[in-house]
């Protein structure tokens, strides 16, 4: 297709990659859900899952979206065009009835962005970029089939499902999230150490630098450090059960 770069000139239709460059060049973490929907009708359908897949984890403002999202989506998964191939790997994994936890407002419990990790939960209205007045914690019970989707691209282990059936809401635990994030962030800055000694062997290198130096900016919201690791099939980290 011809390159047009007006973000409203989406008439015709459009193939995977001119999308992904329509939403570096038009949209931001706010704006882009907003086109991601958009693009429903100009996309083929699976490409059209694959660009939310990639771009869910990117968007800051997706409850504003998420009655939008639904009639789209529907209630059943998985969407397997949504997912990487590690992510429809450690879907299968998953147990049939799954335990999930929200970190949010107490105005706000309900949302399609879940996590399989309290501490991921728990540390979310904490951060600069959600502080919220009322932080809680909610939890929830979904079945696997109705989890449209695991993205574990920011390590949160989130998972995406409007069935979620909520089962408790507690206070967050400031002191635990400061204790998170001190590891994230220490497990972040290593990585990014790695990636600039590498950052001179190539673009994909280069790449990795850039996405590792985002993450450390980002508020650190990721539950735990990457050489800990998540266990989706346990639905708890390696360190320790989730606190109660």
């Amino acid at each position: 297709m011809s390159d047009d770069r007006s973000p409203n000139a989406l008439t015709r239709m459009m193939n995977l990659e001119d999308a992904r460059k329509h939403l570096r060049l038009h949209s931001n973490s706010y704006s882009r859900m907003g086109m991601v929907l958009g693009l429903v009708g100009i996309l083929a359908w699976e490409d059209w899952l694959t660009l939310l897949g990639e771009n869910w984890s990117c968007c800051d403002n997706i409850r504003t979206y998420r009655k939008a999202l639904r009639s789209r989506l529907g209630v059943r998964g998985p969407l397997r065009a949504m997912m990487t191939a590690k992510e429809n790997a450690a879907y299968d994994e998953l147990p049939d009835l799954l335990t999930c936890y929200r970190g949010c407002d107490s105005s706000i419990t309900l949302g399609a962005s879940w996590t399989l990790d309290w501490d991921v939960a728990n540390s979310f209205p904490f951060t600069k970029r959600y502080m919220v007045p009322s932080p809680v914690v909610v939890t929830g019970t979904v079945k696997k089939n109705r989890v449209l989707s695991l993205k574990l691209d920011r390590d949160e282990a989130e998972i995406i499902s409007f069935s979620v059936r909520k089962t408790d809401v507690q206070p967050a635990d400031k002191s635990r999230a400061d204790e998170i994030h001190r590891l994230r962030h220490t497990a972040l800055m290593n990585e990014v150490k790695v990636e600039m000694q590498k950052s001179q062997s190539g673009s994909e290198a280069n790449e990795k630098l850039g996405l590792a130096l985002n993450r450390v900016n980002d508020t650190l919201i990721s539950s735990e450090p990457e050489h800990l690791g998540f266990n989706p099939a346990l639905g708890q980290a390696k360190y320790g059960p989730n606190p109660t």
